[in-house]
């Protein structure tokens, strides 16, 4: 029989009895010919090649990376700013005075110059001279999050509800360049320009503004643009999908995430996925990054104290988790949250800031490799049960891509392994106890017929099934799966 939602999304909520689903480094596809051998496919997550490493220059993790509007690459990592070229090479560096190196930043530029805001500073880079200045006109009073729209570059001033906007093009600060966001007495704590609009974010509240080419100041609100949910967290509003994302506060509560629809929030997590977010210790360090490949669009929420990382497919409207295996220097055998936490799109690539150290890598779904280390892939799927009658389980077998074994043998990351393996467990309690494993051949390569099928697995009256790999670095296409059972009345 046919093993029913195998291939499906993370969906763990409070009751492990009731669901405990994973699905961490894979994410389903739908088959959209409708004629494939199965509905939908499990794909594996893209593994990390890494580009560059700066961490011999700047002590700290990837703060902010940034294409410019004339292709220039920057990366901010620790105190210093980078540009990189599209051999990686560093083209320059330069220090950010009075920085203490951590702590996410914002970057936009006006065709002439790009603002840096760090929270309490601000610098401009000025594209010409190369040179970077910090902000220091009288009227600066910090810049959280930074934006550009029509010719302004615009920022919210901290702990305030004030945002700033500079002259046309310019690097300059008008003393009456600001306004408030004043439908809620909120502080305003993230801004976001999408669709020439200037979504502001609030603690518990969120309004648009539009450049309405006022002579005293060119920006007014939307009427009926007035949305009562803020935000949790400054860093975790991106666009994506020809829209906005966030992760939600307000009056009543928290932990929800919004998409856009106009100026109407839509929730897109769920329920499962809200119960794990308010067991962490805080949500308000959270930080979203996005990116488009293979005609999915991706938004990535991770959570630093929660050491997790969930991310939302809008193609699919399904949630996944990502982890890297162990930490940076060793593995633990533990999951621990996805390395990146920014992305640009530079020189053709994906390229992503580790949040620990200066190291940039691209995604690259070919491999099975984070810088190296080899990906934990893990669906647990949904449960099997009979009215709590007993069921026999006479045989598991897989339908997934098989035979993509290394020709050569075993090698050094990323190649593939010469036999590579993949291993089954269960759950008969709820998952809170599992079976040992049970490991068995993916195929070597050219073993397109190769079965994967565990056998004799004996009874129970509810089961989890859990397939996963260990040390094996090869991408998985996973299809369905089959059961063969024999239940009884008892």
């Amino acid at each position: 029989m046919d093993y029913s939602g195998f291939v499906g999304p993370a969906y763990t909520v409070q009751s492990l009895s009731a669901d405990c689903q994973r699905c961490v480094n894979l994410y389903p596809q739908t088959d959209e010919s409708g004629a494939g051998k199965s509905r939908a496919i499990l794909l594996s997550t893209p593994g990390l090649v890494r580009l560059a490493d700066v961490s011999g220059t700047a002590t700290g993790g990837v703060r902010g990376t940034y294409t410019a509007s004339n292709d220039r690459f920057f990366a901010v990592v620790g105190a210093y700013l980078f540009e990189l070229s599209s051999t990686w090479n560093i083209l320059g560096t330069y220090a950010l005075p009075g920085e203490t190196g951590i702590g996410q930043v914002s970057l936009t530029d006006n065709g002439q110059d790009m603002m840096i805001a760090t929270g309490p500073n601000a610098y401009w880079f000025n594209f010409t001279a190369n040179t970077l200045t910090q902000v220091t006109d009288a009227v600066f009073f910090g810049a959280t999050t930074c934006g550009f729209i029509d010719g302004y570059i615009v920022f919210n001033q901290p702990n305030t509800q004030i945002f700033w906007i500079t002259n046309l093009y310019s690097t300059v600060i008008n003393p009456l360049g600001f306004a408030s966001a004043e439908g809620n007495p909120d502080n305003l704590l993230s801004l976001l320009v999408d669709h020439r609009e200037i979504w502001l974010f609030g603690d518990v509240s969120t309004e648009v503004w539009y450049d309405s080419g006022g002579a005293n100041f060119p920006f007014s609100f939307i009427q009926g643009a007035f949305i009562s949910h803020g935000i949790a967290a400054p860093f975790s509003a991106a666009r994506l999908d020809n829209t906005t994302f966030w992760l939600g506060n307000d009056e009543f509560g928290r932990g929800i995430v919004w998409r856009a629809n106009g100026y109407a929030p839509i929730r897109v997590s769920t329920f499962a996925l809200e119960q794990a977010i308010q067991r962490y210790p805080t949500i308000t360090d959270a930080v979203a990054w996005t990116y488009q490949q293979d005609g999915h669009s991706f938004y990535v929420l991770n959570f630093p104290s929660g050491d997790a990382t969930w991310v939302y497919d809008a193609a699919s409207g399904l949630w996944h988790e990502r982890g890297y295996l162990g930490t940076l220097t060793a593995n633990d055998g533990q999951l621990h949250r996805g390395r990146p936490q920014t992305h640009s799109f530079a020189f053709g690539k994906h390229v992503v800031g580790d949040w620990q150290t200066g190291y940039l890598y691209s995604l690259d779904a070919t491999i099975a490799e984070d810088d190296g280390r080899a990906i934990k892939f893990l669906r647990a799927a949904p449960f099997i049960n009979n009215e709590n009658k007993r069921i026999f389980f006479h045989q598991f077998q897989l339908a997934m891509e098989v035979g993509q074994g290394n020709p050569g043998g075993d090698g050094p990351p990323p190649a593939a392994p010469a036999d590579p393996q993949i291993s089954l467990r269960w759950s008969d309690d709820g998952g809170y106890t599992w079976s040992n494993y049970q490991t068995v051949s993916m195929g070597v390569s050219g073993a397109y017929t190769t079965r994967v099928i565990w056998r004799r697995l004996g009874q129970s009256r509810q089961r989890v099934f859990e397939v996963s790999t260990g040390q094996d670095a090869i991408p998985l296409k996973m299809f369905a799966a089959y059961l063969e059972l024999e239940g009884v009345n008892s």
